[in-house]
């Protein structure tokens, strides 16, 4: 988060052949990207040994 708060749009750029990347939007697109994945991730807690008492009887 601190890339997003001390950084500016256009300060920094980071170039891979023809392809220009500002790294204050791909910052905020990779929190962005991983916010939404964290979100709508489902997991089944019986794989992680999580569940509730009633459960387990």
């Amino acid at each position: 988060m601190a890339t997003v708060a001390l950084s500016r749009p256009g300060a920094d750029v980071v170039v891979l052949g023809p392809v220009r990347f500002d790294v204050f939007y791909a910052s905020l697109v990779s929190f962005g990207a991983l916010l939404v994945l964290s979100l709508t991730d489902e997991y089944d807690s019986v794989d992680y040994g999580i569940g509730s008492v009633d459960e387990e009887e």
